[in-house]
């Protein structure tokens, strides 16, 4: 009762501020019923006109602090409206032209993308003299009023509708009906002297220290798929093993219509004709979760009534061949938005990863050199989902979502092991492993979005994820034809509730306050259970308590846009193990994160600087005590005391129409990374385990260029990173530095007859990662498709990688240890893809997820 009481306050204190100034947002809203709505937001003035003489014309604007007069006029804009105003209290508003008739419907591009503006004429079929006119508004949506008539010939009283607009083809229709639908236009091509001309949107543009990419209206809608779609946005690269990552911040989160996703294949299963923009920000504020670095925010376009479907079929190729099939299928009908995803994929890959291991103990010299290291790994995984949500007015939706997977993953291995001592060979031994691993996730989000008043919005998000996992690798090492089997178990079964409240609030046309407050717990369990005596079984259950407040603000003055944040954790971890309660551990973190922005833009540059201060707590596995078998040399081992990691970032950018810049450096303390050392300075056993490290700092700078030549339209991205790292190798001081140099180059033709080829090459120098040095790498893809029965059929043809070089190449040194390894992945592949879509304008779940971070730490 106290907070519904509050509400009407707040709503009651929102109105009394409005009787003066109006602020609304209004989508496709009939002119009678925003009069009406105006009438009741203040009382100075009585507005008088005919409702059903105003029903018809429909209006879509943004009104910011205006005037109950300059709103009145913003809203009749083109219509042919009078108004006027009679002494000082009242206000009428009429139709000039008198008629029985409105020709009413909607303009929409070749993307099905509203035309503002557009220019309707009425003209008489006979001779084409002008009836009457109007344009257009900002929905698309039009209604001109017109006189019925009847002649020889004409006894319906048709009329001609004649609809332009620059750079489009002129559309000529008869009209017998009032209503006449949706009515699409198509480019308008000039050739000039052998030079074909077409209006094409800018791909890149800077918001502060974001990048937005625009994807509807430019080549890039043309795409196949949307993971070729992000290697497009600039400082977005392919890591060796084929993940997606920001140059300089790592893996990002990603949001669709601001609400996070779970899994990449939300993201996948986009086509890229569904996408209005990528936003991609480098230094995200306080409404992020802390431990959040980069993020990539998807705009979708607007989805028409009616149902879609989506049928996906890919094979790839390189020494094996995989397999993926999926559909979706979707319904919008008036105020309610459902849809349904079902995906099966058959996954194999044949990979090599050759290490060498030189370690020196008490004075000797140990050499282990894993050759002929071949994997073969399959993976086969039916994923699902489907959602609902009702939109019970403007004001107010509410939604349930549910998707799931199952991942059977199979990965037999060979490889030998020479081991040496002081340059003597003392062992030779194959080593055959048979991993197999079940894994099982499930996860629920319930939401309800509700704008109280015109300036105070809420968005409640509810979520429980559960994933499980069975674990087993039975381990054969022969040595002289001597076997030795070790097998190594493990379960563990995770349990995720998380809830999310924030507020919007509107201060003024150019002043925003947003703040809110979360809380995540994670509870879980597991056995760990190893044949070989050298890795010790766990049973252990760990807790996780997280609540969090935050705050930003964003304030316009002149040029200059002020964004500043503060964030409030409070994180409590346990872990507690059965078997060896030595290992227990109690965590209690309280950190605050701020977070400010400042920019200043003119005539076209736009300036930015930045500071964000964030964190990254260790994954669940990592502080678990999981044990991993890997030899009777070497196993792996989690780490229950590890800290969180603080990030603390400043970044200057600036951009520029086809140019865009950044510099930035980051300063990590408590830096977390894989530690490799011995089980103590007598034993040749290594224990590979997540570590921390006191500090680490990074300097990085990119630019970015992109422009359009006719059909050819390349771009080019540059970035430079130094990192600063130190620590330890041979009881010495050892310097981790090294520079990173990475340049992205993608060539788009656009050809006639909807043909569409690509050139995609990148390079990377290498450079660190933490104590780990890499060496250089780089891939070339082309890509060739064609568009079929008005782009609802498309087919492509791909080559990755071309040349073979995507592989990691590693070598380190700490401690007492020397490691070299080649992780070849075969990225490379030949593929074939297929998609089909029918109205192609996807139905998205508006809810949003309160329990993301949670889910990715599994």
């Amino acid at each position: 009762m106290r907070r519904l009481t509050i509400i009407c306050v707040l709503y009651l204190v929102t109105t009394f501020a409005l009787a003066q100034r109006i602020t609304k947002r209004y989508d496709n809203i009939s002119m009678s019923k925003i009069l009406m709505e105006f009438n009741d937001l203040q009382r100075e003035y009585t507005i008088n006109f005919i409702y059903d003489e105003l029903e018809d014309f429909k209006v879509t604007t943004e009104i910011k602090n205006k005037k109950i007069t300059d709103a009145i006029f913003q809203i009749v804009g083109f219509y042919p409206i009078r108004v006027i105003k009679s002494g000082e209290y009242e206000i009428f508003v009429e139709c000039t032209y008198k008629t029985d008739r409105h020709l009413m419907g909607t303009i929409i591009d070749e993307q099905g993308q509203p035309v503002a503006y557009a220019n309707v004429a009425i003209l008489h079929p006979k001779d084409s003299t002008l009836l009457s006119g109007g344009v257009s508004n900002e929905s698309g949506y039009f209604a001109v009023p017109y006189e019925t008539f009847s002649t020889e010939g004409n006894k319906e009283g048709a009329v001609l509708a004649r609809i332009s607009y620059v750079g489009y083809k002129t559309i000529y229709k008869i009209c017998s009906q009032p209503e006449i639908g949706t009515i699409r236009m198509h480019p308008e091509t000039q050739t000039l002297k052998s030079v074909t001309v077409k209006g094409e949107r800018p791909i890149y543009q800077t918001k502060g220290s974001s990048i937005i990419t625009n994807v509807a209206g430019t080549v890039l809608e043309r795409l196949h798929s949307t993971s070729e779609l992000l290697l497009q946005v600039p400082g977005v690269i392919a890591s060796p093993n084929g993940t997606i990552s920001v140059f300089g911040r790592g893996t990002p989160i990603y949001y669709i219509n601001n609400r996070k996703v779970q899994n990449m294949q939300e993201i996948t299963r986009l086509s890229p004709k569904d996408i209005q923009n990528i936003e991609l920000v480098r230094n995200p504020g306080a409404q992020y979760d802390a431990k959040v670095r980069a993020v990539i925010k998807i705009t979708t376009r607007i989805k028409e009534e009616g149902y879609t479907l989506q049928v996906n079929v890919s094979e790839k190729l390189n020494n094996v061949l995989t397999s993926k099939g999926s559909v979706n299928v979707g319904l919008k009908k008036e105020k309610l938005n459902t849809s349904m995803y079902l995906e099966y994929e058959d996954f194999h890959r044949h990979f090599n990863q050759p290490q060498i291991v030189e370690l020196v103990v008490d004075g000797d010299n140990y050499r282990y050199e894993n050759t002929e290291n071949n994997y073969k790994s399959h993976q086969k995984e039916p994923r699902w989902s489907a959602n609902i949500d009702y939109e019970f007015n403007e004001r107010h939706i509410a939604g349930i979502s549910y998707d799931g997977y199952h991942n059977t993953w199979l990965s037999p291995s060979d490889a030998w092991r020479i081991c040496s001592k002081n340059s003597q060979e003392f062992q030779r031994t194959r080593i055959l492993s048979d991993y197999h691993n079940d894994i099982n996730s499930t996860h629920v989000n319930t939401f309800y979005n509700a704008e109280w008043t015109n300036r105070l919005r809420t968005a409640l998000n509810i979520d429980y994820a559960g994933n499980s996992s069975n674990y087993r690798q039975l381990t054969d090492e022969i040595t002289n034809d001597v076997t030795r089997s070790t097998l190594n178990k493990s379960k563990s079964r995770y349990h995720i509730y998380a809830g999310r409240l924030t507020f919007d609030y509107t201060l003024g046309p150019k002043s925003s306050l947003l703040w809110g407050a979360e809380y995540n717990r994670v509870t879980g369990n597991g056995t760990a259970d190893c044949s070989n005596t050298i890795v010790p079984s766990s049973d252990y259950r760990q807790w996780e308590n997280k609540t969090a407040a935050f705050v930003e603000a964003k304030v316009m003055f002149g040029n200059w846009t002020l964004n500043g944040g503060l964030r409030y954790e409070d994180v409590t971890s346990d872990y507690a193990d059965r078997l060896a309660p030595d290992a227990n551990v109690h965590r209690h973190y309280r950190n605050l994160f701020p977070s400010v922005e400042i920019s200043y833009g003119h005539g076209g540059w736009i300036n930015t600087l930045s500071f964000s201060s964030r964190t990254r707590r260790p994954s669940l596995r990592q502080l678990s005590n999981y044990t991993f078998y890997d030899s009777e040399f070497a196993y792996q081992h989690g780490n229950p005391s590890l800290r969180p990691m603080t990030f603390y970032t400043a970044e200057w950018s600036t951009g520029y129409k086809f140019i865009y810049a950044s510099v930035s450096y980051i300063y990590k303390k408590n830096v977390i990374t894989n530690d490799i050392y011995t089980e103590n300075e007598h034993s040749h056993i290594l224990v590979s385990s997540p570590s921390n490290f006191d500090h680490a700092s990074q300097l990085s700078a990119n630019v970015g260029l992109q422009y359009k030549l006719r059909w050819w339209r390349p771009s080019l991205r540059m970035a430079v990173s130094h990192t600063f790292f130190n620590g330890e190798y041979m009881k010495e001081p050892y310097n981790y530095d090294k520079t990173e140099f990475s340049v992205v180059t993608s060539q788009y033709f656009d050809l006639p007859h909807s043909w569409l080829a690509n050139i995609y090459y990148y390079y990377n120098s290498g450079g660190t990662q933490n104590y780990v040095q890499l060496k250089s790498y780089q891939m070339l893809n082309l890509s060739l498709q064609k568009s079929f029965l008005q782009n609802r059929l498309s087919v492509k043809l791909a080559a990755q990688d071309i040349f073979h070089k995507m592989k990691f190449n590693a070598e380190s040194r700490i401690r007492n240890v020397h490691f070299w390894q080649i992780e070849d992945q075969k990225y490379w592949n030949f593929s074939l893809s297929i998609v089909y879509r029918l109205n192609q304008l996807k139905t998205k779940y508006r809810g949003k997820n309160a329990a993301n971070e949670q889910i990715n730490r599994l």
